[in-house]
C-alpha cells in the first residue's frame, strides 16, 4: 500500500513538530473583549453632559423612546449611559429621548 494515497498516518509519517503545529491550529482563538470596552470607553469619554452637540448622522428610532435625529440638529446631552447610548433633548425638533451617542459630533 502506498501511504501517500492512504488516509492512515504511520509514526514514520509523522514528526513532533507537526504534531504541535496542529495543536496550534486547531486551538480556539479567544476573543479579546478589553479591546471593545476599551474602544466603546473611548467612545464615550469625547462626550460630556449637559453639553450642546450638532449631529453627524441621522438616527431613525426603533423603539417609542429613542430620538429621532437628523444631520446638523443640535441636540443638548443630559445623561450618558456606558452602552453608547444617551438621553437628551433635540433642539431643533424640540424633542426627548435616547439615542446612539456617535451619531454626533464629539469634534
Amino acid at each position: 500500500m502506498d501511504k501517500s494515497q492512504s488516509n492512515i498516518f504511520t509514526a514514520d509519517m509523522v514528526n513532533e513538530n507537526s504534531v504541535s503545529d496542529i495543536k496550534q491550529i486547531s486551538s480556539t482563538p479567544k476573543l479579546n473583549t478589553s479591546t471593545e470596552k476599551k474602544t466603546l470607553s473611548m467612545v464615550i469619554s469625547e462626550y460630556k453632559e449637559d453639553t450642546l452637540y450638532a449631529a453627524k448622522f441621522n438616527y431613525e428610532p426603533s423603539m417609542e423612546d429613542e430620538m429621532r435625529i437628523r444631520i446638523n440638529d443640535r441636540v443638548l446631552v443630559k445623561e450618558i449611559f456606558n452602552d453608547g447610548w444617551a438621553y437628551g433633548e433635540n433642539k431643533t425638533s424640540e424633542s426627548f429621548g435616547i439615542f446612539p451617542i456617535n451619531r454626533l459630533d464629539s469634534s
